[in-house]
């Protein structure tokens, strides 16, 4: 199937944009979901540019990766139908304030995406990620928790 062309008009929206210094003033009382994958949110490996391994103290692990499927063509989209691993594990309040995260954006933009379709209403993205964690020296867990994840084996 060939999509129709058509118009599309981009609408910011500042109010869903969190910064790094605000989500490090927020973490420690709202979820946090982090949409690296799920060696990286261990603290087991990291993506190259990044320049420390680990977490944001009780962040939930939700890698966008797992929320994706592929077409018949090919062409990879965000399945709004799958469940939500993490959800399954550590329910949340659809009215709750989740702060969303991952490396830089990318990843969570697409959680995003489908905790949105899922019905949350307070949804905050980092548009900084990991990249300004670090630098900026907060803090960081590794390993395993107690935390149940949405990551797929």
């Amino acid at each position: 199937m060939i999509p129709e062309p058509g118009l599309f008009t981009v609408h910011p929206r500042p109010e869903l944009e969190i910064g790094v210094g605000e989500l490090s003033r927020l973490y420690r009382d709202h979820p946090v979901v982090d949409g690296r994958p799920h060696d990286y949110w261990l603290g087991r490996s990291k993506y190259d540019a990044n320049i420390k391994y680990g977490r944001i103290p009780g962040s939930l692990s939700q890698p966008w990766e797992s929320l994706l499927k592929a077409n018949v063509d090919g062409l990879t989209y965000v399945d709004a139908s799958l469940p939500i691993g993490l959800l399954e594990t550590h329910p949340r309040a659809k009215k709750e304030l989740v702060l969303l995260t991952c490396f830089g954006a990318t990843g969570a933009a697409i959680d995003y995406t489908y905790f949105k379709a899922a019905g949350f209403e307070k949804l905050r993205l980092d548009e900084e990620g990991y990249k300004r964690w670090n630098l900026r020296d907060y803090p960081l867990e590794k390993g395993e928790t107690s935390v149940e994840t949405g990551a797929t084996p």
